[in-house]
C-alpha cells in the first residue's frame, strides 16, 4: 500500500482506480506466493 500511496500523491489517483490497482496488486502478489503482510508493505 505504501507504493500506492506514493503513486496517489504524485498522480492523484481517483478512488475507484486506486481500489482496482490495490486489488490487482494483491492478486498478483498471491499468485507469486507473497504473503498478505509482506505485500501490504
Amino acid at each position: 500500500m505504501t507504493v500506492l500511496n506514493r503513486l496517489d500523491e504524485k498522480y492523484d489517483i481517483d478512488t475507484i482506480r486506486r481500489e482496482q490497482a490495490g486489488e490487482a496488486f494483491f492478486e498478483l502478489a498471491r499468485a507469486l506466493g507473497v504473503g498478505d503482510e509482506q505485500a501490504s508493505r
